[in-house]
């Protein structure tokens, strides 16, 4: 066996040994654990796409909101419902057809 050999099986030893051990830790996780950990690496993905450089990673609001609406397990129009409007006029603010607004900003934040 050649040392490059050896490397890439510690290295997949190393990985699985590393899974395992992060999903028993996150089964053992309330389920307020588990969102308050969701809800984090939604902000550090957040803070991670303002600080990027790049333009081809280029995000609408729409892909940060069903972030958060996957993880309260709300949908989409039910968000439109909580916001006393069509779901299609939520819709074409998120996708930015329309400009958002200071009373969709607020209701978003």
């Amino acid at each position: 066996m050649k040392s490059n050999e050896l490397t890439e099986i510690w290295i997949d030893d190393k990985r699985t040994s590393l899974k395992e051990f992060i999903t028993g830790h996150s089964e053992n996780q309330s389920h307020e654990q588990k969102l308050r950990t969701e809800l984090l690496a939604i902000q550090y993905r957040i803070e991670d796409y303002i600080e990027s450089k790049s333009i081809s990673d280029r995000l609408r609001v729409l892909d940060f909101v069903k972030l958060y609406l996957k993880t309260f397990n709300v949908t989409q129009k039910k968000l439109a419902n909580l916001f006393e409007m069509k779901d299609s006029y939520l819709h074409k603010y998120l996708v930015g057809e329309r400009k958002l607004n200071a009373s969709i900003v607020l209701k978003l934040s």
